[in-house]
């Protein structure tokens, strides 16, 4: 890990407004959750497999702009930790119109490292 080096504050003590991020969940967000839960549900039933052998009917595409690609992951993301499990991406496809379309499937929560 690099080495940081650190100052001092300097001046009056401003800082008062903690920082909280957002739990609430817009429309978007609700949609990709619903999305989520019928590739969760049909994942489910078929015994929990690895990525690569799931149904067809858990896996789910969807294709954004280029530009929305990391937004789409992080709420995918969300949704599995609604239903605390994990989610695997497979490889972005790109179109010639600057669109990418995001496969992913449910998985296992990836344990974490000590």
């Amino acid at each position: 890990m690099p080495a940081i080096k650190i100052h001092e504050a300097q001046g009056e003590d401003t800082q008062t407004a903690v920082a909280v991020a957002s739990r609430e969940r817009d429309e978007t967000q609700k949609h990709i959750d619903q999305r989520f839960k019928s590739r969760f549900d049909h994942w489910t039933q078929a015994g929990k497999p690895k990525p690569d052998k799931a149904p067809r009917e858990a896996t789910d595409r969807i294709t954004v702009a280029k530009t929305d690609v990391a937004a789409l992951k992080g709420m995918i993301r969300r949704a599995a930790t609604l239903h605390k499990t994990g989610v695997v991406f497979f490889k972005d496809a790109k179109d010639g119109n600057g669109n990418t379309t995001v496969k992913y499937v449910p998985a296992p929560v990836t344990p974490k490292a000590h």
